[in-house]
């Protein structure tokens, strides 16, 4: 079949083959049809994110905006992925496909109320519409990329798919550093609809698979809460840096749209290189090594957030800190260490649900430090977040678990 990973051969020493992957965004095309898709359909979406992503900050000021209504939105950002676990049970009678699609759609409408805002209500709207369409469609791009690609090679292909969005973030960075001369925000905003629409005609096109879809439920096994407290810590520590930091970059710093867009797509440049390489790291040392090192590093980031104010310094720790969240990849590749493949869709949605209760509350008590104690005690916040993650990920030992039946 075109686009088909090569045979599996053992060397000459009987030791298992390494992954034939490449080392970028390239290696989509040894992924074969089905993450071929997934993979296109990620770089559609992830251009509509990223194009958003890169004017939120300044959209918001240009709203009048403050810190504490930012971590209300936010909060409210995260209600629909508490319910993911919920949610998906009244869609267990769609294909993941088409329920990807449908979530695709509706982070479609999401954006264009995003446009169409002028205030405090209105954004309320557009999050809350965009949330549950983003939140819903996550767990089953996961499950899909998990059963796609073959054991042994999970987390390359997850740093070749995630090097994929790279290289959409970069796309959409300089864009939006180019766009923002020539039209408003607003246009933007519809810009990015019409790309998740695309990226849901491109994803309805995967098989019809059914199998997955009957598990979607709640599953609280005790044998997966290593999985979950990192779930539950992440859920918090992302939005230190995705709500918080880049809402420094523009209202502590004054940086412009453009400017925060072209850190943002630099950081992504060597994302795009980075993100294979990752995967193979997790691939070959571990999720234990790698979580352990990139939370104890993420300590000290956040850290650095509070305490240093040179510009070019700043700089440097927003791009290490976006550079490190790809290690997250190392929760997913765990799960399925721990998980039978009939038990990964459930799992992957109680995780979600888990990962947004910190992410609902979180941004919310994270507002109110802003406004109260300042920006730097938010990320003395989040440096205790990603301590206890690394406390968490001390506790990953998938050799101890039992063998996984198969499905």
């Amino acid at each position: 079949m075109p686009g088909a990973t090569e045979p599996e051969t053992a060397p000459p020493d009987g030791r298992p083959s390494r992954p034939r992957f490449s080392q970028s965004a390239l290696g989509v095309f040894s992924l074969g049809r089905n993450l071929g898709l997934v993979a296109l359909s990620a770089l559609f979406f992830n251009l509509g994110q990223s194009l958003q992503r890169g004017i939120y900050p300044n959209y918001l000021k240009d709203l009048g905006i403050p810190g504490d209504q930012l971590g209300a939105i936010e909060s409210l950002r995260e209600l629909p992925g508490l319910a993911t676990g919920f949610l998906a049970v009244f869609a267990f009678v769609l294909p993941e496909s088409v329920l990807a699609a449908v979530c695709l759609l509706a982070v479609a409408l999401g954006f264009v109320f995003y446009g169409l805002a002028n205030g405090f209500v209105m954004l309320l709207v557009a999050t809350l519409v965009m949330s549950t369409g983003f939140h819903l469609f996550f767990p089953a791009q996961s499950s899909m990329i998990l059963r796609y690609s073959k054991k042994g090679e999970k987390a390359t292909a997850l740093g070749v798919l995630n090097s994929v969005t790279a290289l959409a973030s970069v796309v959409a960075m300089f864009s939006v550093a180019a766009l923002t001369r020539v039209v408003s925000f607003r246009t933007i905003y519809y810009l990015a609809a019409g790309l998740a629409v695309i990226s849901a005609v491109v994803i309805i096109r995967l098989p019809r698979e059914r199998g997955a879809a009957r598990e979607r439920r709640l599953n609280l096994n005790p044998r997966f809460s290593v999985y979950y407290w990192l779930t539950f810590f992440s859920g918090g520590r992302r939005h230190i840096f995705m709500t918080f930091a880049q809402f420094a970059l523009a209202s502590v710093y004054g940086l412009s749209a453009a400017r925060i867009s072209v850190a943002i797509g630099t950081v992504s440049i060597v994302s795009f290189f980075t993100r294979p390489m990752m995967g193979r790291v997790i691939d070959r040392y571990g999720e234990r090594r790698v979580l352990l090192f990139n939370y104890v590093t993420l300590v000290g980031l956040y850290l650095g957030y509070a305490f240093i104010h040179y510009l070019p310094l700043v700089y440097v720790i927003f791009g290490l800190d976006q550079l490190f969240m790809d290690f997250d990849m190392a929760q997913t590749t765990y799960l399925d260490k721990l998980a039978t493949r009939d038990e990964i869709p459930a799992t992957l949605s109680t995780g979600s649900t888990i990962n947004h209760i910190s992410g609902v509350g979180f941004p919310l008590l994270g507002g109110v430090i802003w406004k109260v104690m300042g920006p730097g005690a938010t990320f003395v916040f989040g440096a205790a977040l990603a301590a206890a993650s690394a406390v968490a990920s001390h506790f990953v030992h998938p050799e101890r678990t039992p063998a996984k039946v198969a499905a």
